[in-house]
């Protein structure tokens, strides 16, 4: 079975998150994003540009940010519309978990439904040994916070091998970029990190990769978020999935389907513009998508069950408890 075929039975998605603020009364629609050299803000560039021309009377802005938490951050605060997070950090401001960067609980926030897979990896130095998840035991091993997804991947990962985390020495930099430049120091022996970068570190020759999350387990990355007012403004809410589904479908016919054309090749120009990614880098390395931008059934509850297990997640948190797919379904509704 091809990767593509195996994400497209469990893949995992990264995430939209929409907040209330007063500025979507005005049609004005922040979007917060990343950094510029990341996947997420040429992600938002693109939704950026169709929902200014698909929705009547709204204006568009993407803003680089820091990503998850930041953004998060400025959603509870209404300083956003739109956003992108990942999964765990979602998991951590709904709580309020405050080593992960979160003092208060943040509770403007809504599901809404999926975006891609952050398909990410294991890559090890080319003179490390690692060759396989057991070669990881003592090793110096980076992620990007504790609690993020990618010290979800890594406890699953060594579980996998009936090995856990105490087995290897975690260590946290708060950012893919960092962690691509400690590995190719050498302070690192591994490193856990997506697209872009796992492209960017293998055509330099820093590193290997030695396992992807879709061939080791099915997970779900992030999701899709309506703030409070948002969602309660149901026509536009809907309207808002109808074009973030319109935007999935173009996606997926052109890069997960046909994989070549001119359509094809506008995504890649697009990329290729908003991170500095070599094109053919960019080529080897899109993730994939549900056409439909549907949520992996389950894999939420999964997820909130392993945190709390490790206690991360100080209380039981019920999957029906923070998604609502109510929104996709009415989108999806008429559509062909």
């Amino acid at each position: 079975m091809s990767i593509f075929s195996r994400l497209a039975a469990f893949a995992a998605a990264s995430a939209i998150v929409l907040t209330s603020s007063a500025a979507m009364a005005q049609g004005f629609i922040n979007i917060l994003t990343g950094g510029t050299s990341g996947v997420y803000y040429p992600l938002g560039v693109a939704l950026g540009k169709i929902y200014g021309e698909k929705i009547p009377n709204v204006k568009t802005q993407v803003q680089a940010t820091k990503a998850s938490v930041a953004n998060l951050v400025l959603l509870q605060q209404g300083r956003g519309e739109l956003a992108f997070t990942l999964g765990d950090s979602l998991k951590a401001a709904w709580n309020g978990e405050e080593e992960a960067g979160f003092k208060n609980k943040l509770d403007r926030l809504r599901t809404i439904g999926a975006i891609y897979p952050n398909y990410i990896q294991i890559v090890a130095t080319a003179d490390s040994g690692i060759r396989t998840l057991r070669d990881l035991k003592g090793k110096k091993i980076g992620v990007t916070q504790i609690g993020s997804t990618f010290h979800y991947n890594l406890g699953n990962f060594l579980e996998k091998e009936g090995m856990a985390l105490g087995d290897v020495e975690m260590v946290a930099l708060q950012a893919l970029p960092a962690l691509s430049d400690a590995l190719a120091a050498k302070r690192l022996d591994a490193v856990l990190t997506a697209e872009p970068f796992v492209s960017r570190i293998e055509s330099t020759g820093a590193g290997v990769t030695i396992m992807r999350t879709g061939d080791s387990f099915p997970w779900q990355i992030a999701t899709v978020f309506y703030g409070d007012r948002f969602a309660r403004d149901r026509p536009r809410a809907v309207a808002f999935m109808k074009g973030y589904v319109k935007a999935s479908r173009h996606y997926f016919d052109a890069v997960i389907k046909v994989k070549s054309g001119p359509a094809y090749d506008e995504i890649v120009a697009l990329t290729a513009k908003y991170t500095g990614a070599a094109p053919e880098l960019i080529r080897k390395g899109f993730p994939y998508q549900d056409r439909d931008g549907r949520l992996m059934p389950g894999d939420v509850g999964r997820q909130l069950a392993w945190w709390h297990k490790h206690n991360v997640l100080k209380t039981p948190l019920a999957e029906k408890d923070v998604v609502d797919e109510s929104f996709l379904r009415e989108a999806l509704q008429g559509m062909r």
